[in-house]
Formats: C-alpha cells, structure tokens, sequence
C-alpha cells in the first residue's frame, strides 16, 4: 500500500449526525366556520369545514464518505471529467459512459474527495446521484462508499433513506431504502 499519503481517507461525515425527525408537524389543516340566524319563527344555520393538507418537502441531501488510494481519487475525477465531456457533446454515449443514456441530466452532480455532499437533491433526481456512484465504483474498485441519502425533512415523522455502502476491490454497491418513522 505504500505511505500514509498514498491512501486517503474519510473523516466521520455529517450524515452520522442525523437530522431530527419532525414527528410534531401535523401537515393536515382543518378549519370550521358557523352562521346561524333567527328570522320571525325560523331559524337557519350553516356549518362548513374546510381540509388543507400540506405538500411534503421532498428534497434529499446525499453525504457519503469516500476512502481509497489517491490514484484512484485521481481515477474517478478523470473519469467525471470525461462523462462532463460526454454530457456537453450530447448524443448517444457508448463503453463506459453508456449509463448516461438513462439519466435526464446535463452536468456531473459532484467531484470524488473523501466526502461527496450535495445538501440538495430534488427526488426527480435521487437515480441521477446513485447511477453516478455506481458507475465511479464499476470504473474505480479501489473505493469504499459509507453513507446516506436522505429526506432533509421528514413528513408527519417519515423520513425516504437510502444506505449506501461498498467494499474495497468490489465493483458494485449497495443501497439499502429504508422509510423511517413506519411502526
């Protein structure tokens, strides 16, 4: 392996300090009006009631820890150069860019250094930010992923997770969904 220098390595990301679970929103709004009035002998009245429920917040944020050899840190980055390259050329991509094919994206999402962070993702575009990862590791086996894409705000106590890992010499990953907040 080399000197210290040659391995690069993660420090604890800010995904382990999970966000609070907003368990004491309550999204849903109920009003209720009355009239009532009295004429002569009759008398009317009116009850009405009205239900508001609130859209969810949908954004993610992806924070991964990232460790390995530095060249393969150097990998990575030259192979997101080349995939930006792909992206602003367009048409069909082929050999080790061909997943780009499935995404609806016009840029690379973020750079690889020992943590990947990206605060806000729209959940239109949670595929873009695991296809990206997936095809890194299958070009770059030397790295090990260790993190979560999750929720910012969780909905009346639910929160969307995605554990993501990898092992080293392995060219695949592993996400685990998990909806939190459901007994």
């Amino acid at each position: 392996m080399g000197n210290n220098s040659d391995y690069r390595k993660g420090n604890e990301g800010t995904w382990r300090d999970r966000r609070p679970m907003e368990a004491g929103d309550n999204p849903i709004h109920l009003s209720g009006s009355s009239s009532s009035s009295f004429s002569g002998s009759r008398y009317s009245a009116t009850v009405g009631y009205s239900t508001k429920v609130d859209e969810p917040d949908m954004t993610h944020r992806l924070d991964v820890d990232v460790e390995g050899p530095a060249s393969a840190f150097d990998a990575a980055n030259e192979y997101l150069a080349g995939a930006a390259e792909q992206l602003k050329r367009g048409g069909q991509a082929s050999g080790k860019y061909e997943f780009l094919n499935d995404l609806n994206c016009s840029e690379v999402p973020f750079a690889v250094d020992t943590r990947i962070h990206i605060p806000e993702i729209s959940s239109d575009d949670i595929g873009i930010g695991i296809a990206f990862l997936g095809a890194i590791k299958k070009e770059c086996p030397e790295l090990v992923y260790d993190g979560v894409l999750e929720m910012v705000r969780s909905y009346m106590g639910i929160r969307n997770t995605y554990h993501i890992t990898s092992g080293a010499g392995d060219d695949s990953i592993t996400v685990e969904q998990k909806v939190e907040g459901l007994r």
